[in-house]
Order: structure tokens, then sequence, then C-alpha cells
């Protein structure tokens, strides 16, 4: 256990507890810029008065434990041996004073002194060969909870010191591998790492379709990314998924179980089976949805159910559509709580949907630009007032007729406004003089 501070006793014997307790303390006032010189002057009063005279280095913490200055000295070796590079030039063996509380790229706990976390990424990634990691080198951080690995062109590890490892690492809450070079082999050494709640795997060499059983046994993982990479199973316990930039060759009803589910991203895909926004309507938590670029097949109006979902951001763009229905999804119109809907680049269909600002009175950005809309604009009543809104966007569609003249009292606070390539008529409202913001 490093020394965390020196006592120097005048009167009787103080506890350890209590000592610990003015520890603390201090190291809770020197987080602010106001502190003394390095010495701190505390005075207990009881049954017996003691002053007791603390000795801090001004560093942030107590010191780091000397085991894991030596494990980070010998990381860094490893680093070095690879880039060829002297990197974390901060980490310095040859200064016996070296305080590693003050190394880049690491942090400590300001109580216990350990390390809790490394922010190695970016690296090594342009070095001349890959990093060829030895993960047993992070062991010794029995309380470490955040690794970030991301950006170092690690494609393989020592035999039998792999990421099976980290098995060990009761506390690793985050780990961030995206932007090195894995392929499938990787997937099964995380089965035993029970504490993960956040995974990042994107951008590797990833391929798929692949099942990864050795993930679900992750009970705790909330947060997953695979953008990039490819999958084919369910997470009961994700808040968040990105699955956005694969080629995804699965079924997106198999998404259907996450209930816990908040964020969705299945951006820029190459789905075998065309997405049915049906297949998420029980998805009660889900608020975020993004479908940029993929096919869409729209369900008719007689297979179209009530959603439980209530979304506060909706994005689909650039999509194309099985059959001939390109009109709006019916499930919008059971959307409530909506602040930003981007549907641009799709040739929908249809008269202008004034009950999308009607029902979704917090809306914020409403993009509609470059579809197949015709007929008048048309805007909601003064007793729908829209003052959260800050951008609209409509251009380049087949909109005609004049432009309403209480615009500007029913989007007050708007900053950006494109009407462009449209067959508007008639002169500019008066009430755009309201528009102070644009």
């Amino acid at each position: 256990m490093p020394v965390a501070y020196f006592i120097s006793r005048s009167v009787g014997i103080i506890s350890e507890r209590v000592g610990q307790k003015l520890c603390q303390s201090y190291c809770h006032r020197k987080s602010e810029k106001e502190k003394s010189n390095g010495v701190g002057t505390f005075l207990v009063v009881g049954s017996v008065k003691l002053l007791i005279l603390v000795q801090f280095d001004m560093n942030g913490c107590f010191g780091c434990w000397e085991q894991e200055k030596a494990a980070l000295l010998q990381l860094k070796s490893s680093i070095n041996s690879t880039a060829g590079i002297d990197y974390l030039q901060t980490w310095n063996s040859t200064n016996k004073t070296s305080d590693c509380c003050d190394w880049e790229r690491v942090k400590f706990d300001n109580t216990t002194g350990r390390t809790i976390q490394l922010d190695l990424n970016w690296i090594i990634s342009w070095s001349r060969e890959d990093w060829c990691l030895n993960a047993s080198l992070f062991l010794l951080f029995e309380e470490l909870q955040y690794l970030d690995l991301e950006g170092n062109w690690i494609s393989r590890w020592v035999p039998n010191e792999g990421f099976e490892r980290f098995s060990m690492l009761h506390r690793l809450e985050m780990l961030n591998l995206a932007n090195n070079r894995f392929n499938n082999n990787i997937l099964s050494s995380f089965r035993g790492i029970f504490s993960l709640k956040i995974l990042d795997l994107s951008e590797n060499k990833l391929n798929g379709p692949f099942h990864i059983p050795e993930l679900r046994a992750l009970n705790n993982l909330e947060e997953l990314y695979l953008d990039g990479s490819s999958i084919d199973e369910s997470f009961t316990s994700l808040h968040f998924l990105d699955l956005s930039n694969n080629h995804f060759s699965g079924n997106v009803q198999s998404l259907s179980d996450l209930r816990s589910l908040e964020f969705l991203s299945l951006s820029n895909n190459e789905f075998l089976n065309p997405i049915t926004f049906s297949s998420f309507f029980n998805l009660s938590n889900l608020k975020f949805l993004f479908g940029d670029n993929n096919k869409i097949a729209f369900e008719t109006n007689s297979h179209t159910r009530v959603p439980t979902i209530q979304l506060r951001l909706f994005k689909l763009s650039r999509c194309s559509f099985n059959g001939l229905n390109t009109t709006l999804p019916t499930f919008l119109h059971y959307q409530y709580d909506m602040q930003e809907i981007d549907l641009s680049h799709n040739n929908l269909s249809g008269t202008f949907p004034t009950w999308l600002l009607e029902n979704n009175t917090r809306l914020e950005v409403l993009i509609l630009r470059n579809n197949s809309f015709t007929g008048s604009f048309l805007v909601p009543y003064e007793h729908y007032l829209h003052p959260n809104i800050k951008e609209i966007d409509i251009s380049s569609n087949y909109l005609q007729g004049p432009i309403p003249t209480n615009f500007g009292l029913i989007f007050p606070n708007l900053d950006y406004l494109d009407f462009s390539n449209n067959a508007f008529q008639g002169s500019i409202p008066s009430s755009f003089g309201n528009l102070f913001s644009l």
C-alpha cells in the first residue's frame, strides 16, 4: 500500500480511520485550485486535542502502487519495442522520484492509489508492425475499470495471453478495441469478462454472419458497438446497439427481443430482408432509431398495429422501398414525442404531413428535403405554436401556392429555413419579421 500521508503526533494516538477521512477530505479539496503549497493543517477537538500535520504531494493522488508502477513501465516497453519510438515519455523509470500520478494517459483512484483507467488509444497506429498484445501485462491492474486500446493495429496476441485473461479483471466495465485488426477469433475471448458494460469492436476485420454466444453471457453488457462488422445475435440487457456500416445478412426481426434497447442504428447496411418497422413496435424503451441507406418495406394500413415505442429521434434518409407504397410510414401517426425527424432523399410522396407538426409539439428539427411532396404547404393553427423548432428543410419537393401568412408566428425561434426548389408563389409574409434568429 503506498504511503498516503505522514502524521506527526503531538499528543496521544490517532486512529488510521480518522487519518483516512482527513486524507479523503484533502483529496476532495485538492481537486479545486485553491490549495496551499503542499501542507495541510487540521485541528481535531475532542477529549484530547491533536495537531496533525499532513504532508501531501501536489500531484492529484498519493502515489501509485509500486507493483503497478512497474507494470506500467513494462507495458511501455512493450509498446515502444513495437513502435520503435519512445512513446509515453512521462512514464519515467530513470528518475527514482518520478511520481506515476503525473503520468499521461493513466488515472488513479485518489483514495487507494490503484490504477482505474488507461487511455492507450492511437499510440502506435503508424508503427512499422502491428502490436502483438500480451494481455497478462494488464492483470496487475486489479482495480482497472476503463481500458481504451483503440487504433493500435492490434491483430494478434501472445499465445495463451489473449483477452481471455481479462476475466481476472473483475472491475473492468469499459473495453474499447475499435479500429484494430481483430478477426472473428477474438470473440471467444470475452466469455468470462462478466463485469463489462461497454464493449466497442467497431471497425475491425470481423465478418459474418456469425453467432456469438460468448457475448450473450455478458449479462451486464449495456452498450455494444459493432459498426463496420456483422452480427446475428440478441443481447437482452443492451441499451445501445450500433450496427451501422455493415454487410449485415440477417433479419432485423431478431432484434425484437431487445426490450431494454434505447438507441438503435441500422444505417448503411445491405440487409437481405428489407427492414419492417413493426419489428420494433414492442421495444417500448426505444428512443433513437437510425435507418439511413437501407431497404425498407412499409406495411400496409391493414397490417399496421399501434406501436408501444415513442421515438425522440427518427432518421431515415436515402432509402429504397419495396413495393409501390412511398408514403410516410404509418407508425409515425402514433408518435407524439419526437424532437428530430429526417426523412430526406427518399422520394416520398403525398401531401405535406402537417400532422407531424401537430402531433409532436416538442419537435426541434424537421428535414423533408428532396422528396416528392405535392400540394400546398400548410402549417398548424396559431394554438399549435412550436417555440422549440430550430430547423425546417423542405427544399426540393413539389410544394406550391403561397407561404402561410402565420408562418413566423408558429415558429418564432427558427434559425434555419430552406424552401428552395419548390413552386411557391406570392410574397414573403410579414410574419417573417418575427424570425429574429433566422
